[in-house]
């Protein structure tokens, strides 16, 4: 069944200069709660995934974007809704971000860290890549 996805970008996880004891790699990935987990990113995000929003984000901050490698990544099955009389699929479910931005939150409260997108959403493609959109932090 099709998927959709939301994901937060955790900066900084495996970079052995900035931590005094970095992350564990080889543990990826990693379950933090029902259907959310911590996963290296990198193999699905393509190369032009941040193209439509460059206009309104800036280069630099798709550059940054771009190099997105780890995050916190909650799949769920998409869901059929009715709007105007007509059948579609949910593009993002409030409760997959909401918790995503939970769990964020928390890891936050242990480690500050710091943040250019606090959400991303989209579909999984069939080939496994992500179909997003990026929800700017406020």
């Amino acid at each position: 069944m099709p998927q959709n996805f939301s994901l937060y970008v955790l900066y900084n996880l495996g970079r052995p200069q900035l931590d005094d004891e970095p992350f564990d790699l080889t543990c990826l990935p990693f379950d933090i709660a029902d259907g959310v987990r911590i996963e290296d990113v990198s193999g699905f995000l393509r190369a032009d995934a941040f193209d439509c929003v460059t206009p309104y984000m800036g280069t630099l901050a798709v550059k940054e974007l771009r190099r997105t490698r780890y995050a916190l990544v909650h799949r769920y099955e998409r869901q059929p809704i009715i709007a105007n009389g007509e059948v579609g699929e949910q593009q993002r479910n409030e409760a997959s971000e909401i918790l995503v931005k939970n769990i964020a939150a928390c890891l936050r409260l242990i480690r500050p860290m710091r943040e250019f997108a606090s959400v991303m959403y989209g579909k999984v493609r069939e080939d496994g890549t992500f179909d997003g959109w990026v929800q700017l932090s406020c």
